[in-house]
C-alpha cells in the first residue's frame, strides 16, 4: 500500500481528488509487512527511520529461499494452512508491529500530501486483542481506525453469514454493511 502510493500508482488510478482513503487492515499485516509471508517473496520491505520508515529494496535476498525438499515444501503449505495460522503463536521479530505502525502512519501522511483535503482511515479486519492493540497504537498516531467489530458487532455469531463459503475473506454481505455503515457514519456525519 505504501509503496502503491510512493511510486504515484495510486495517484495515476484517481481521475478525481478523493475526499476519503480507506485501508483495509488485518493483524496478520505485520507479518506480511515483515516479509514473513511464504507468498511474497519480492515484496517491499521498508525498514524503520526514526519515527517513520523508509524503503529499502524489496524482501529477495532477506526472507527465507524458495523451499528446497520435500520438508520444506510442506513447511510452507502448511504456513499457508488457515488452521495452522489460527494456531500457532503470533510471536514475530523484536519492532514488528511498530514498523506495521510506522507503514501506515507514513500511509497516511502521503495521502494528506498527495491529496490535500483527503481524510486517510483504517478499517480494521479483527476482533482480537492484538487487531484492538494494533489499532489503539494506531489512533495514538493519529491515525482514524474504523473496527469492523464494532460496524457488524455480531460477526463472530454469524460468521458463516459474514463469510465466503470455505474461506476466511469477507463476503459480499460484510462488505455492504461496512460500506453501509461509513456512509452512513463517516462520510454523511462529516459533511
Amino acid at each position: 500500500m505504501l509503496a502503491a502510493l510512493e511510486h504515484g500508482i495510486v495517484a495515476a488510478k484517481i481521475a478525481h481528488p478523493p475526499r476519503y482513503v480507506f485501508f483495509a487492515a488485518i493483524a496478520d499485516h505485520v507479518r506480511r509487512a515483515a516479509g514473513r509471508a511464504p507468498w511474497d517473496r519480492s515484496g517491499p520491505r521498508y525498514v524503520r527511520d526514526g519515527e517513520s520508515v523508509r524503503l529499502a529494496g524489496p524482501f529477495a535476498g532477506t526472507a527465507a529461499p524458495p523451499p528446497r525438499g520435500l520438508r520444506e515444501l510442506a513447511s510452507v503449505m502448511l504456513a499457508r494452512s488457515a488452521i495452522v495460522r489460527r494456531l500457532r503463536p503470533r510471536t514475530g521479530e523484536e519492532g514488528e508491529e511498530e514498523t506495521f505502525v510506522a507503514i501506515v502512519e507514513a500511509a497516511r501522511r502521503r495521502v494528506e500530501a498527495d491529496f490535500p483535503g483527503a481524510e486517510f482511515r483504517v478499517l480494521f479486519w479483527g476482533r482480537n486483542d492484538r487487531a484492538l492493540d494494533l489499532s489503539r497504537r494506531l489512533e495514538d498516531r493519529g491515525v482514524a481506525v474504523d473496527l469492523v467489530a464494532e460496524i457488524i458487532p455480531d460477526w463472530a455469531a454469524h460468521r458463516d453469514f459474514y463469510r465466503i463459503p470455505d474461506d476466511s475473506h469477507p463476503n459480499a454481505r460484510a462488505y455492504d454493511d461496512v460500506a453501509r455503515h461509513l456512509a452512513e457514519r463517516v462520510i454523511v456525519a462529516d459533511e
